[in-house]
């Protein structure tokens, strides 16, 4: 796991997989569908690496929420979009570099349970170049990469790439951040977390790990929590800046 500081023990980055957060992210398309946007600017922030045993291959890319989310774009009718991703750990980053881009999503996993059939089923249906009973394997467009821009940082230090965003994804980073008793932030995560919110254009979207909205400024859309074998439940949530 990729951390900020050893001796503080802030996590950066988690176990992830594809469709972990599959809910969320189909309702963050409905939104888009219905709003219409020509074009979009978003960030995520730790989307996270795989770090399952079952696919030892190298040729994989290992971390899914970009793809995810260029997916619903692409099918929200957003051509013109940007997508920034912010990672402290060089891995994460290092794997978005590959080429040709080659994501083997597993069948098998238990978080696709969790994922609907449309979910998967529509996930680049027209890039799947080996499909069996065990996992699917689909070849990334080269002009769906290149929307990306890689920035390795520190969210706690750094600044972020842009000025304001219309949608933010940092789900992986703030998942393990929540003491389990009392519910606080550790700090200096809470002056990051209004970091995070005052990066959001007004009517933009965030997707975070948490029930709760950062304030008074933001709508809940969604909300979903599924039981885990991790420390807490797996729990998503989309919010609206009003």
């Amino acid at each position: 796991m990729g951390i900020i500081d050893k001796s503080k023990g802030y996590l950066t980055d988690t176990n992830t997989y594809f469709g972990r957060h599959g809910y969320i992210f189909k309702k963050l398309w409905r939104e888009l569908k219905k709003e219409k946007h020509s074009s979009m600017s978003c960030l995520i922030i730790g989307p996270g690496l795989e770090n399952s045993l079952t696919d030892t291959s190298l040729e994989f890319t290992k971390t899914y929420q970009p793809f995810e989310l260029a997916n619903i774009l692409t099918r929200a009718n957003i051509s013109d979009y940007t997508i920034d991703i912010l990672d402290i750990n060089p891995d994460v980053l290092n794997e978005l570099k590959k080429t040709p881009t080659l994501l083997n999503i597993s069948k098998l996993h238990t978080y696709h349970r969790e994922v609907s059939n449309d979910y998967f089923q529509s996930f680049f249906s027209n890039n799947i170049i080996k499909d069996t009973p065990q996992n699917r394997i689909i070849k990334i467009p080269e002009n769906v990469s290149s929307k990306f821009n890689l920035q390795l940082g520190d969210i706690t230090r750094d600044s972020l790439p842009n000025e304001k965003y219309d949608v933010v994804i940092c789900t992986v980073l703030l998942s393990h951040y929540y003491r389990e008793v009392t519910g606080e932030l550790y700090d200096p995560i809470s002056r990051t977390l209004t970091k995070i919110e005052n990066s959001i254009k007004s009517k933009g979207y965030l997707i975070d790990s948490e029930k709760y909205g950062p304030d008074n400024n933001w709508n809940l859309i969604a909300h979903h929590s599924v039981e885990s074998p991790s420390i807490h439940p797996e729990s998503t949530s989309l919010f609206r800046k009003k």
